[in-house]
């Protein structure tokens, strides 16, 4: 009996011990990043595609780009010729987009901009 009572406290403070040793171990691991280009830019709203619009553009070293996702950009930006100075986390895929924009036959082409994060200046 006290034998197995030895084997059960061993036991339970080597387990123990391996569950606090792997806490603790969790938290010297780096957080695994992904980096992804950072600038100013203008964010441009030209108008809801109903309403003959193009929606958003990204000015970025005087290159107009295309959001890929511009409906997660927030509505607070949709003012009719406005130009929001932002600080914009981003990637440019080697993608053109082409939307209808208007009352044109062709779609209207611009590079693609894919956001991460957005943010007024």
């Amino acid at each position: 009996m006290r034998y197995m009572k030895k084997v059960f406290y061993f036991v339970l403070i080597a387990v123990a011990s391996f569950c606090l040793s792997c806490r603790e171990y969790e938290h010297y691991l780096a957080p695994k990043e992904t980096s992804h280009p950072t600038s100013e830019a203008i964010l441009l709203w030209t108008g809801d595609y109903a309403a003959d619009g193009c929606g958003y553009f990204i000015e970025l070293d005087s290159i107009r780009y295309k959001p890929i996702d511009e409906d997660s950009i927030d509505n607070r930006y949709q003012e009719l010729g406005l130009r929001t100075r932002v600080f914009i986390e981003y990637e440019l895929p080697e993608i053109l987009i082409g939307k209808y924009c208007g009352n044109v036959s062709e779609p209207t082409t611009a590079p693609g901009i894919r956001l991460y994060s957005i943010k007024e200046l």
